[in-house]
């Protein structure tokens, strides 16, 4: 296959190979507008076509945020928070299996804040 010589390519000639590329959907898999891009480590595909499309391609897109946002709890008092636990663990108890992540978060708390001893590996183990 004879390959072009680039002096000789304008930016016209690039702008219209770039339009047919587009308009033809030549560089899409199965040639649908709806899928990804082809992928290719042939020379065309590498010098020619991937930065024709990357200079189409601007911006990111919205952004969507990922996961549950982050809850954050407030305490007036210790004892509002010895309190929620206390809730917490009877709920535990009665079968409620979703709320270890708020127990232990109450505990390292009262731990941080010099109300407890560290919890050991065994009560934790427990929970």
């Amino acid at each position: 296959m004879n390959e072009p010589d680039p002096h000789l390519i304008t930016e016209q000639d690039e702008a219209n190979y770039r339009q047919i590329v587009i308009a033809t959907n030549a560089a899409r898999r199965s040639y649908n507008p709806g899928e990804q891009l082809r992928g290719s480590r042939g020379r065309k595909y590498t010098q020619i076509i991937k930065p024709l499309l990357a200079a189409a391609a601007s911006g990111r897109g919205l952004f969507k945020e990922l996961g549950r946002p982050v809850e954050l709890k407030y305490w007036n008092s210790i004892h509002e928070l010895i309190r929620e636990l206390e809730v917490l663990w009877a709920e535990k108890m009665a079968g409620n299996t979703g709320l270890v992540n708020d127990i232990i978060s109450i505990v390292e708390e009262l731990y941080e804040d010099g109300y407890i001893e560290r919890p050991t590996r065994k009560f934790l183990s427990k929970l």
